[in-house]
């Protein structure tokens, strides 16, 4: 969802199964048993991942549904972010439960 008369404001993607789990923005290659095609699932993944001015509404992601993607420093702390050494992290939007 976007505001056709700000197009520079951020957006919101419905991700459905883009993301199984908030673990693979920080490890997009990591596929799942119902990715049809893990190939295919990847790219798509990188994707969403790489769009900027997004909030992504991650269904299957436990206690944070609303996030952002954020790309940190691999040594700065992120408190309340799932990170792995890439240096990717998901950013909760809103508190636990996701609104």
């Amino acid at each position: 969802m976007a505001d056709p008369d700000r197009p520079e404001a951020e957006r919101v993607l419905i991700v459905g199964d883009i993301l199984h789990s908030a673990a693979q923005v920080a490890e997009p290659d990591w596929s799942f048993a119902t990715d049809v095609d893990p190939r295919r699932a990847r790219e798509v993944r990188g994707d969403v991942l790489a769009t900027p001015r997004t909030v992504l509404a991650v269904g299957h992601a436990t206690g944070h549904v609303f996030g952002r993607v954020e790309r940190t420093e691999r040594t700065e702390r992120a408190e309340h972010s799932e990170r792995a050494a890439s240096g990717t992290v998901w950013a909760p939007v809103f508190g636990e439960g996701g609104a």
